[in-house]
């Protein structure tokens, strides 16, 4: 959905400056440049977390749509542009957005093959992370987890309680944090 949404408001902002010669290819080409991209964002974000790979996933796109293969700083992409996520998408959008005739079929196989590749790699990232199986040996594995090295005896919990802050206009609450929880060690028989 997200893939849709900026692809629709990014085709909105360049019909207003820029008549593509192949509107429905270069519609086509966005959303798979777009769809390339979130699925390595996602392929990131299981990697390296979620600060860090949103981080990291703007800043491929920079480097290789940007930086790397980018018309305004050189005719041609170098070489090893070939091995880049975007390179097909993007070869589409700029054959489609400037030409009459679709040119670069080899461009959208690209760009398919990046997308099925990180969508296989993605689901199996994905069922592995939330396989419940998976969670549990874990978790059996984790020392706070094991049974017997800690048994909680007795514990109240987080009491809300309505407070009032200084130059607020209406009711906030504050978390009264009185937690009494004790934890004996050793066996629980």
């Amino acid at each position: 959905m997200a893939v849709l949404i900026t692809s629709a408001a990014s085709l909105a902002l360049t019909a207003m400056a820029f008549p593509a010669e192949q509107r429905p290819g270069f519609t086509g080409g966005m959303l798979l440049l777009a769809a390339v991209y979130a699925l390595l964002g996602m392929r990131l974000g299981f990697l390296l977390g979620r600060v860090a790979g949103v981080l990291i996933a703007f800043v491929v796109p920079f480097l290789g749509l940007g930086i790397t293969q980018s018309p305004m700083l050189r005719l041609e992409p170098p070489e090893p542009a070939v091995l880049l996520p975007g390179y097909g998408p993007y070869r589409l959008l700029i054959d489609t957005g400037l030409t009459e005739e679709l040119d670069e079929t080899g461009g959208l196989l690209i760009g398919l093959g990046w997308v099925a590749a990180l969508t296989v790699v993605v689901t199996i990232m994905f069922v592995d992370r939330t396989s419940t199986a998976r969670r549990r040996a874990r978790a059996a594995k984790h020392p706070s987890a094991v049974r017997g090295r800690i048994r909680m005896t007795s514990c109240r919990g987080v009491r809300f309680v309505p407070a009032r802050i200084s130059g607020s206009k209406g009711p906030t609450f504050g978390v009264d944090a009185a937690l009494n929880c004790r934890a004996t060690m050793g066996d629980p028989r």
